[in-house]
């Protein structure tokens, strides 16, 4: 089919803050969550794997809620680390968060130690706008194997000890690296890295197939995979193709250090 042409699955940009030229990164995504005071909303923990929400954006879909007890609220994540991960040198979380100041209502992360056998905290939403979206992310300590269990397991808590108000989650991962990377600090808006995905597509010569852009934001198709619900096919006319992809990029752009465009 000389005329088609396919780009399939994987069509991201990175806003990177990385000031290192040899950086290996994994992000992990968390697959389990246990309520141990409270409880949480029944969105898939799968809208936790985007950041999508930013100021007063209140898409009930795309965030998970967790209400306080009489105690307060405490959740466990646990996140996966890939068996074939060669070398790990640092541990960075970051989350979308909205909620009260910490002045009148303190959310917590803390990472589980399984050599020492306890809790080390991590950060908190000390720098977060009271009801509005806002980044946390900072490194998680010396030695991060010691944040690994044997079988692969990283155990994340969120938690607070108010049972003033709630507070929301739109995003959570941890990033992974075997490289130098400068530490993102305690929270705000400066991420160490930021992937944007496409949220808009016109077709200015031929056409594209129907499929959303959100097949675009996962790439799972290699050597001769052709899963038609997962790709976007692009048909020429006469005089070729041309389509225009749109980014929303962040609104903080003061560290922005390097743009990397990535496609399968």
């Amino acid at each position: 089919m000389p005329n088609l042409f396919r780009l399939m699955s994987h069509l991201v940009l990175y806003l990177s803050l990385f000031f290192a030229s040899s950086i290996s990164a994994e992000v992990l995504n968390p697959y389990s969550l246990k309520d141990m005071r409270g409880e949480s909303t029944s969105q898939p923990l799968s809208v936790l794997y985007k950041k999508d929400q930013k100021k007063s954006d209140d898409n009930w879909d795309n965030y998970i809620e967790f209400s306080t007890g009489s105690e307060g609220y405490r959740g466990v994540f646990k996140f996966k680390v890939p068996s074939g991960l060669n070398g790990l040198d640092k541990l960075i979380l970051h989350a979308n968060f909205r909620g009260s100041k910490k002045e009148y209502q303190q959310w917590t992360f803390k990472i589980y130690d399984f050599k020492d056998k306890k809790w080390v905290y991590i950060v908190d939403n000390s720098k977060a706008k009271s009801w509005e979206w806002g980044d946390i992310a900072r490194s998680v300590g010396e030695k991060p194997k010691r944040f690994v269990s044997s079988d692969n397991e990283i155990k994340i808590s969120f938690h607070t000890k108010s049972s003033d108000d709630n507070s929301q989650l739109d995003y959570l991962v941890i990033k992974t690296t075997d490289g130098e990377i400068s530490d993102p600090g305690t929270s705000g808006d400066s991420n160490p890295s930021e992937v944007l995905y496409p949220y808009h597509l016109k077709d200015m010569r031929g056409e594209s197939t129907s499929q959303p852009l959100t097949v675009l934001e996962k790439q799972d198709q290699k050597g001769s995979n052709d899963n038609w619900n997962k790709y976007i096919e692009f048909t020429t006319n006469s005089d070729g193709y041309r389509g225009v992809f749109k980014f929303e990029a962040p609104l903080d752009l003061e560290n922005l250090n390097k743009i990397e465009f990535h496609a399968n």
